[in-house]
């Protein structure tokens, strides 16, 4: 996930600027009218490749905008989860169980 984008940018502003890191396929989210909304899903070709990209790229300023990166929450890799993390049980999805 990579987000606080500038709504100016397109794909290939950000494939570019991920370039050096080998980014893979990318989705972009667009609203009705086919401006971006803001942040795109990109995907890297290893674990740490992905780690590399959190660490360089969290917090660079594209124009004027410090952006944001992280894992998808659904997409929280087991042997990068805390033990906190770890302890914390997802919520039943409406259907699927009862709460209290």
């Amino acid at each position: 996930y990579i987000g606080n984008l500038p709504l100016e940018l397109n794909e290939s502003d950000v494939d570019k600027i991920f370039a050096a890191f080998d980014a893979g396929p990318m989705d972009w989210p667009r609203e009705p009218n086919g401006c971006g909304k803001g942040f795109c899903f990109v995907e890297f070709a290893s674990e740490e490749q992905a780690i590399a990209v959190m660490g360089a790229m969290q917090g660079f300023q594209i124009l004027g905008r410090a952006i944001r990166i992280s894992r998808p929450h659904n997409a929280l890799a087991p042997s990068l989860l805390t033990p906190a993390q770890s302890a914390v049980q997802p919520l039943p999805r409406s259907g699927e169980g009862k709460i209290g």
